[in-house]
């Protein structure tokens, strides 16, 4: 299954890619004449394997130049995917309604460019969520800021942090918790980038994701620390009348699939074996993934709140996202347990958002 995971699926991508580059090419060169063809093909074929070496390698790199191709390279696949969905559309229309070709391929190119320009702009703002939950248990009632997905990196830098700190502390939440993917790259390991989580007038937890993991697990926490959030590695607190259990991100089980597996010894299952809470304080789980609910509620958990998923980001990855998670976007249960994801502040690989939004999450907790 690990081989599944690691060769065929990153195979089965770029045959697809492959065949994309192909089908694309060859709509454009009916719809503009090209006559040099194989030239055209090598090109544009040469053009989006810059852009995937792009993609790779400027990652995770703290280097801005690498950084500025790795944002080009995402923005010219997230082209190439609008414009295969849309010659797809276009083909169909074309056969049905019997329209001239030139006609279909050129509303099919503009839709594209809009679909990508328009999914660039609504990437760069977030919106506040608001979701009341009631708890059982609960003493009195309180508001939580749940903040996901930020990816501080090469999408996001310090000023994209201080919208997000002034946007919360004029909501006046309680309590303020970062779950995971803050860092998303090595160019985020400042003091400079981070310093504006100094300024939130809550009290700050913070949990680890997978790309804390990628980029540098520990310094990433330990500059959060410097910034004076509390660190929680699989441990929990008593807050606010509830139990805040902060797990590392970490694999559900031994044996479920995960798409991005940890590589720590420690999954879910086991590490809540050994944690001891308090069955007469209700208790409020934060894992980066939505992965293990089944788990946290066999411990008691009133509330998992997660992100991770980014709600799909881009359409029609917002459909398969649904197929892939048990919890995809916003707020469901799992029996009493209730389950809140988050679709993140920020995106991952490709500045765009489609059929989906960055949002910060307001939670208003009220007693049952």
């Amino acid at each position: 299954m690990k081989t599944l995971i690691s060769v065929g699926i990153p195979l089965a991508l770029l045959i697809l890619a492959a065949l994309s580059i192909w089908f694309v090419e060859t709509r454009l060169i009916a719809l503009f004449g090209i006559k040099r063809t194989f030239l055209w093909r090598i090109f544009f074929a040469g053009l989006y394997i810059l852009a995937l070496i792009g993609l790779i390698i400027g990652d995770k790199s703290a280097n801005p130049v690498l950084g500025g191709l790795y944002v080009v390279g995402g923005v010219l696949w997230i082209f190439l995917l609008y414009m295969v969905l849309a010659f797809m559309l276009s083909f169909l229309v074309e056969s049905i309604f019997k329209i001239p070709p030139a006609w279909g391929s050129g509303l099919a190119l503009g839709t594209a460019i809009i679909a990508t320009a328009w999914g660039i702009v609504a990437a760069r703002g977030f919106v506040v969520s608001e979701t009341s939950i009631a708890l059982s248990g609960l003493p009195a009632p309180f508001t939580i800021m749940h903040i996901s997905d930020v990816h501080l990196g090469h999408h996001r830098r310090v000023d994209y942090l201080h919208k997000i700190v002034n946007a919360t502390n004029a909501r006046h939440p309680d309590l303020v918790i970062i779950n995971g993917d803050l860092i998303d790259a090595a160019i985020a390991l400042d003091e400079k980038v981070l310093a504006p989580l100094r300024e939130f007038d809550a009290p700050v937890y913070f949990t680890g994701g997978n790309h804390e993991k990628y980029v540098n697990q520990a310094r990433a926490e330990a500059l959060v620390e410097k910034m004076g959030a509390r660190v929680l590695r699989n441990e929990n607190v008593i807050t606010h009348g509830i139990q805040l259990v902060g797990l590392r991100y970490m694999n559900a089980d031994e044996n479920t699939l995960d798409l991005h597996p940890s590589d720590e010894r420690e999954t879910i299952k086991s590490a809540l074996q050994t944690l001891k809470l308090d069955a007469g304080i209700p208790s409020v789980f934060v894992h980066h993934s939505p992965v293990g609910v089944e788990y946290m509620a066999e411990k008691g958990a009133r509330l998992v709140l997660s992100g991770h998923t980014h709600g799909g980001q881009v359409f029609p990855g917002t459909l398969f996202a649904r197929l892939l998670f048990t919890f995809s976007r916003g707020l469901a249960s799992w029996g009493e347990t209730q389950v809140l994801v988050s679709q993140g502040a920020g995106t991952f690989l490709v500045p765009v958002r489609s059929a989906s939004r960055n949002e910060i999450n307001l939670i208003h907790l009220v007693p049952r």
